[in-house]
């Protein structure tokens, strides 16, 4: 587009040159070729118009473009940072090496719902990772889904140990899984919300420079 403005304008400038040099040679002598002077200064100037308001309406169709995209990205890593938040927010809540025994059976007997789990799998499984653009969200995303699948597997594990859990290791090392889930899972948020702010930082100042989301920790 800004090839054409540029050739719309020096075929206007040339044009305009041609019927000054020709207006200078062969000035009007009379009413009727002052009329035909100002016609053709007039189609010039029309021309020259057209070109600007042809070039005001592209710049202003990239702008809203790119408004729309910009949101549009935002809304998607908004859904995918709700849904990574969710996992960690039921990962936060599980008892770990630290907790009392009373707050695991508390934990077990009460708060631990596996239809929650569920529904958090399902809300990660859903996410396409395919059709993100930033492989930051891709990495992201199956960092959170290893995280959760291992905390869901100790967790639901966690029910029938817990009534043996002074007769082997078993306990300990579920206790143990979830701990260093949680241990991951802090950095895996806080890299989505640098993600997200990251990328509409740089569509709005129009830059392509890579997005920095922090260190993310994975589970050892």
């Amino acid at each position: 587009m800004v090839d054409l403005k540029r050739a719309g304008l020096f075929a206007i400038a040339f044009l305009a040159g041609m019927l000054i040099t020709a207006f200078m040679r062969w000035p009007p002598s009379q009413s009727s070729d002052w009329a035909s002077w100002v016609q053709a200064f007039g189609s010039i100037g029309a021309i020259g118009v057209a070109i600007y308001v042809s070039s005001a309406q592209a710049r202003n169709d990239r702008a809203r473009e790119r408004e729309r995209q910009i949101a549009e990205d935002d809304n998607v890593l908004m859904n995918v940072q709700a849904i990574l938040e969710n996992a960690a927010q039921i990962i936060g809540e599980m008892p770990d090496i630290a907790s009392p025994e009373g707050a695991i059976q508390a934990y077990l007997a009460g708060r631990f719902s596996p239809i929650r789990m569920r529904c958090a799998t399902q809300a990660l499984a859903a996410i396409e990772v395919q059709r993100l653009k930033w492989w930051e969200a891709i990495q992201l995303v199956l960092l959170m889904r290893e995280h959760f699948s291992r905390a869901d597997q100790a967790v639901m594990s966690l029910n029938s140990a817990f009534a043996n859990r002074n007769n082997g290791s078993e306990y300990q090392t579920l206790l143990d899984t979830i701990t260093r889930c949680k241990a991951s899972i802090g950095d895996v948020v806080r890299a989505i919300a640098n993600l997200r702010e990251g990328v509409r930082s740089a569509s709005l100042s129009h830059t392509s420079s890579p997005v920095s989301i922090g260190p993310v920790s994975r589970y050892s």
